[in-house]
């Protein structure tokens, strides 16, 4: 098990996403400052209804973008790697705590194939409706689960749940799910 600094936010990370954060709360300053001169990341995990949750995302500060004169900086984060909180520590001013990996299990690849081949369409649909075209006309489809995450109108505990699922097949399943219950909404709606 290893620890690291906890950033409790009412939002999720997931694998690879970015994260621009404003930092300006004393406790996460100091926090931001110790993995900076440490070289060591620090974990997101979302705060749903008064409760941090058990599963979370690493993230890597890549830069920082600006340091403002009282100690406030804006940094660049990645998402790496999801883990499971197994024991808080609450011995500094900002929140630690023990973690282990938490890995998928692993897919059958044709299947993930079949799953994305039904998904790609009902996005391509749900995009078009919504006008998220880009400038080229273009829509791009996401490679894996969590691109598609914050572009189908999941909420918070929706992308939580994502988040903790142990397989991409089991997660695209549940975004094909998801866009399928909303389109007739769209339907009505426009």
């Amino acid at each position: 098990m290893k620890r690291i600094p906890i950033f409790p936010l009412q939002l999720v990370l997931f694998p690879g996403e970015k994260l621009p954060l404003h930092i300006f709360e004393p406790r996460y300053k100091e926090m931001v400052a110790w993995c900076l001169g440490s070289k060591s990341p620090f974990g997101v995990s979302s705060f749903i209804k008064n409760q941090i949750s058990r599963i979370g995302c690493i993230a890597r500060i890549d830069s920082v973008e600006k340091k403002y004169d009282d100690g406030r900086m804006d940094i660049i984060c990645t998402g790496t790697d999801r883990f499971r909180i197994k024991k808080f520590d609450s011995s500094k001013t900002y929140l630690q705590s023990e973690i282990e990996a938490f890995h998928d299990m692993k897919d059958d690849a044709g299947e993930m194939q079949l799953k994305m081949d039904q998904l790609v369409p009902l996005f391509r649909e749900l995009m078009e409706m919504a006008s998220q075209e880009t400038n080229t006309g273009v829509i791009e489809v996401p490679a894996q689960s969590y691109g598609f995450a914050h572009l189908v109108g999941l909420e918070l505990a929706q992308k939580q749940k994502l988040l903790e699922m142990r397989s991409e097949q089991e997660r695209l399943q549940y975004i094909h799910k998801h866009i399928r219950k909303i389109l007739p909404q769209m339907f009505i709606a426009g």
